[in-house]
């Protein structure tokens, strides 16, 4: 059984979480994205923190070997993703997993087309009727041992014969006694595909707080004037368009330093941005620089004292995510993930505290589904 707890940020799904674990009967594993969310829990509730203190040294051995003794467990999402088909067993049939924000369970493999050729004209690799992928070259020894590894544990997918595609196992998630998640706009997940995806059932509990969305409507400053006209293109300020253009880079970064000097008027260390990774460095610029936070930052209060905030990113799906959800007709909410992402970003802020807080976001996309959101158009 699968319960979707989909509530607004700041409607305190984590305590009310720490709570439940304070009172259960219930054996259960927490994970969490970051490990100074783990430490938070493990100061309020009765649970350990899987260690590298075993045979193989790997957190994952250390989750399993707590299992086995029946204890109450916190941990990360990373932890929490490295198990495979083959660590199934019985006791996790006990165990309620609570999962604080979606984890991804899709993983875009790094082959080239060629390779994935080289390796199906050599019959290292199989693909069945369904796409599934099988490694049958027992004595292969090389540079793909990692997807030797994931073959025989796990599920890889042949997309478009052009992309090889991880597929977290099904098992784990069906194996659970109960699976709790704490979360916003569950729908427009990619985590919600792969239960459609994989036939696993799920029920969303929902608890929609109008006045919080309309005290979040009144904190924030949301920048509307000439210098958003950069975003005006749907795909404006999409990674394509970073990557089609270096000028985009550039003619961004100008146009931020001024918002932050001219318009919002906040001192440096006070002012945040995001972009995709690969451009941070070009995007970056005087006055907020140094406020890099990813753009698929969430779940964690570690930059509340922000006050201003420019998201210089406009989302899609990697369009493989889409091809592979195709093979079995799944659809996708491409517009619900990207405002779910914006939402988790811009509440690392100081809006959080109950604050004011400026926000700039370019791109014409991001910004209307931001708004028809707070007019609950969304």
């Amino acid at each position: 059984m699968v319960i979707v707890k989909d509530r607004i940020m700041g409607s305190g799904k984590t305590y009310d979480a720490i709570e439940w674990m304070k009172n259960t009967n219930d054996k259960f594993v927490y994970i969490t994205p970051f490990l100074s969310e783990v430490e938070r829990v493990l100061e309020n509730v009765n649970a350990y923190e899987p260690t590298t203190r075993n045979e193989d040294g790997s957190k994952k051995s250390g989750l399993l070997s707590l299992m086995s003794k029946g204890l109450n467990i916190v941990s990360t999402h990373s932890c929490f993703k490295s198990l495979n088909s083959k660590d199934y067993d019985e006791k996790f049939n006990d165990y309620v997993l609570v999962l604080d924000e979606v984890v991804d369970p899709l993983e875009i493999l790094s082959l080239s087309k060629s390779d994935i050729c080289l390796l199906m004209e050599s019959e290292t690799i199989k693909v069945n009727d369904n796409n599934s992928v099988e490694f049958v070259d027992d004595e292969y020894i090389g540079k793909f041992n990692f997807l030797k590894d994931l073959c025989r544990t796990s599920n890889v997918f042949l997309v478009s014969d052009t992309f090889l595609v991880w597929n977290f196992p099904v098992e784990i998630f069906k194996s659970f006694k109960r699976v709790e998640i704490l979360t916003y706009l569950f729908e427009g997940s990619i985590l919600s595909s792969y239960f459609k995806y994989n036939d696993i059932e799920y029920e969303v509990s929902k608890n929609d707080d109008l006045s919080h969305k309309n005290k979040i409507k009144y904190l924030l400053n949301i920048y509307e004037g000439q210098s958003n006209d950069v975003g005006n293109k749907i795909t404006a300020l999409s990674v394509n368009w970073f990557s089609n253009n270096k000028d985009n880079s550039k003619k961004i970064s100008f146009i931020t330093t001024n918002i932050f000097t001219r318009v919002f008027k906040t001192k440096s260390e006070h002012n945040a941005f995001t972009t995709f990774k690969d451009y941070v460095s070009n995007v970056k610029g005087a006055g907020y620089s140094k406020g890099f936070i990813a753009v698929n930052s969430r779940a964690t209060n570690n930059f509340s004292d922000k006050k201003s905030m420019a998201y210089l990113a406009n989302r899609y799906y990697n369009p493989t995510i889409t091809q592979f959800f195709d093979i079995k007709g799944v659809e996708t909410n491409e517009d619900l993930w990207a405002l779910g992402e914006l939402l988790q970003w811009v509440w690392r802020g100081c809006i959080r505290n109950n604050e004011s807080m400026n926000l700039y976001i370019p791109s014409k996309r991001m910004r209307t589904l931001l708004i028809k959101w707070l007019n609950n158009e969304i």
